[in-house]
């Protein structure tokens, strides 16, 4: 297994409890409106905000935070893991503590700089609200997670919404990941590659921006007739009407 982990003293994971999401979203707030880094030293690995995961140092540092290669390190570290985090009974795509602490572990590397100084953006980029439809879909590393955890295994059809680093807004990931019912359908989301992603140039298809709104909209609307749910991506591309033709192969 390949996790991509560079040489670097492994740590132990933790998770904010109910004080520590609530102080991490206010040093969040204070980085934000005075355009510094985030102040998440002393708050990492205390008794008093955090509470362990696993017992026995297990997480390194990823090679990468581009999106697709981030969730393959992350889903090894998990996996290897998997019966200390079942053990304390830690449900992983929705554990808002563990995904704000992991947030916070990596804010570093994952705090991009505009007009020469940090940029945080909205809370909800560092702090996960699982329980929010507006927001959930926000977290720089649990809304790419969630997709990528449910399609292990695929990698035509993730290649265009987990492309790019983390922390750099991605369109067309926003539009497939603030439409949950795509994130199970394998053949929607290879559909969805094969009409906006250009293999050769590794990137967007020229244009793709403005229109990629549409496709869950149409896809929407082919369901009503058609049973998308049984049918393979290149047959579901050919059902897209002709407003699609110019990005079909």
């Amino acid at each position: 297994m390949n996790l991509m982990i560079s040489q670097v003293q492994l740590t132990e994971i933790r998770r904010f409890n109910d004080d520590g999401i609530r102080e991490f979203r206010g040093r969040v707030v204070d980085a934000k409106l005075n355009e510094t880094s985030i102040n998440v030293g002393d708050l990492l690995t205390s008794d008093q905000f955090t509470e362990k995961v696993v017992d026995r140092p297990v997480l390194g540092e990823p090679e990468s935070f581009e999106r697709y290669e981030f969730c393959e390190h992350i889903h090894g570290v998990f996996e290897e893991c998997r019966s200390e985090i079942e053990g304390r009974k830690i449900q992983v795509l929705n554990d808002a503590g563990l995904w704000s602490w992991l947030a916070a572990h990596w804010a570093p590397r994952l705090t991009s700089t505009r007009n020469k100084k940090p940029f945080v953006g909205e809370p909800a980029r560092w702090v996960f609200e699982p329980q929010s439809a507006r927001r959930d879909y926000r977290h720089l590393l649990a809304s790419p997670y969630r997709i990528y955890s449910q399609n292990v295994g695929l990698r035509d059809g993730l290649n265009l919404i987990l492309s790019g680093p983390v922390w750099l807004y991605n369109h067309f990931f926003e539009q497939v990941a603030s439409r949950k019912f795509l994130h199970t359908n394998r053949e929607a989301l290879r559909a969805f590659d094969i009409l906006f992603w250009d293999p050769k140039k590794r990137r967007e298809k020229d244009g793709a921006k403005g229109v990629v709104a549409r496709f869950g909209v149409v896809h929407n609307q082919l369901e009503l007739t058609w049973d998308l749910g049984g049918m393979p991506a290149e047959k579901i591309v050919e059902l897209f009407p002709k407003e699609f033709d110019v990005w079909k192969p």
